[in-house]
């Protein structure tokens, strides 16, 4: 049994131990409460804001929504929070058109309100421009000074024709140059040589006198237009293979045909950029298709070239025409162009090198004039020429250019008045 003094003394040291379970508890007890707190302070800390948004809507004096006049195309202007007023400089022919501008809701914060959406003026409608036809005109020899050309009606437009020229056909042999074949045999035309290129067919009638030698005439296109066709042959010309041109070609072909044509002229130029501006073997497939069916009814020309000695143009352009239409092109002479200085020589070399490359057939010589000189000692020279040495019997026809009261150069006027002619105009349909 334990004395009293073991007893205390185990109670004394039972007391310590609780003691200082005590300070270790409370160190945990404290520790654990700090953490507490803070987690406490995080979930319960949050704040909830609620918002309450009230939109007052002002009318400017208190109108509503209305109508507001527009012009067509132009930038709007705002005049008010609800109305946009649309003006114009465009004319007074614009048309007044109306619509209505809607108002538009505020919409929910933080965006701002949009301004109110306004119809789309109506688009402009596309401006329809005419296409205007090319001045067909007399050439632009090159390297030669630039020459001013003549004025020259186009037909009127039609919808272009949807087949394509036939190509030619291949062959293995050299192409056959015969004129029953090739063309349709027409011989040497009746009548002087010598032609009236013109415009208004009104000053024609001076060159038309008693003893006049002039035979025929053209003006670049396919129809008269008011020539006196009792008087002198009318020859027509279909320009060039564009549709404006090909479209009345057809029609105006065999009506000139029926009233007595025995000749049709192809294409203008096609070596001159200003002018048909189309290459060789385009030019043959296209004088198949529009000429050959013309074959057997009258005599046919080549495209006609200019004198240009720029290669790929003039004499070059015309041989390369006659390959790539290897035998399949329909035609009976060859037309010719010369614009240069006042030489006769250097012209009546021109026509020898043209007949060469047309295989020997006959040339028409149907736009020429000297650019500078003496132009009536010139075509005095010229006319004695083809009109009398045998060498150039070739020359099926040949007319100075051209019939005008503004000729392009001041050399070369034929007349002095719409009812007179000049001695270089005398000369040329008297002598």
């Amino acid at each position: 049994m334990l004395s009293k003094m073991q007893l205390f003394s185990l109670a004394s040291a039972f007391l310590a131990s609780e003691a200082a379970a005590l300070v270790v508890n409370a160190h945990r007890v404290n520790h654990a409460h700090y953490h507490d707190k803070r987690d406490i302070a995080y979930q319960h800390t949050e704040v909830v804001v609620q918002t309450v948004w009230e939109t007052v809507t002002v009318w400017d004096d208190d109108l509503p929504t209305s109508s507001v006049s527009i012009f067509k195309n132009v930038a709007p202007t705002t005049t008010s929070s609800n109305s946009t007023l649309l003006s114009s400089s465009f004319g007074s022919s614009s048309t007044l058109t109306t619509v209505t501008t809607p108002v538009a809701s505020p919409p929910p914060p933080p965006e701002p309100t949009p301004a109110p959406t306004l119809a789309s003026p109506p688009a402009e409608e596309p401006v329809k421009v005419q296409a205007i036809a090319p001045e067909q005109k007399a050439p632009q020899v090159a390297p030669q000074p630039q020459i001013p050309a003549p004025q020259v009606p186009s037909p009127q437009p039609t919808p272009s024709q949807s087949q394509a020229a036939p190509a030619p056909a291949k062959s293995s042999s050299a192409p056959v140059v015969d004129n029953s074949n090739s063309g349709s045999g027409y011989s040497q035309p009746s009548g002087s040589k010598r032609g009236l290129a013109y415009n208004l067919a009104s000053l024609t009638s001076p060159f038309m006198g008693s003893g006049s030698k002039a035979s025929w005439a053209y003006n670049w296109g396919q129809t008269p237009d008011g020539l006196d066709t009792t008087k002198i042959d009318y020859v027509p010309m279909l320009w060039g293979p564009q549709q404006m041109h090909t479209s009345t070609w057809k029609q105006n072909a065999d009506s000139a045909i029926a009233a007595g044509a025995k000749s049709l002229l192809s294409f203008n130029e096609c070596d001159n950029k200003g002018q048909c501006n189309t290459d060789p073997a385009s030019a043959a497939q296209a004088h198949i298709q529009l000429m050959n069916p013309y074959g057997s009814k009258a005599a046919i020309s080549s495209p006609a070239i200019t004198n240009s000695n720029v290669p790929g143009e003039g004499i070059d352009w015309l041989k390369s025409w006659v390959k790539a239409c290897n035998g399949q092109c329909k035609f009976d002479f060859c037309a010719a162009h010369w614009y240069s200085p006042a030489d006769p020589q250097n012209l009546l070399s021109h026509l020898d090198a043209v007949h060469d490359a047309c295989e020997g057939k006959p040339v028409w010589l149907t736009e020429f004039a000297p650019i500078d000189g003496d132009a009536d000692t010139f075509l005095t020279a010229v006319m004695k020429e083809l009109d009398n040495n045998p060498k150039y019997s070739y020359v099926q026809r040949y007319s100075f250019f051209f019939v005008t009261l503004q000729p392009h150069f001041t050399s070369a006027r034929m007349m002095n008045t719409a009812t007179s002619l000049s001695s270089l105009g005398q000369a040329f349909a008297y002598s």
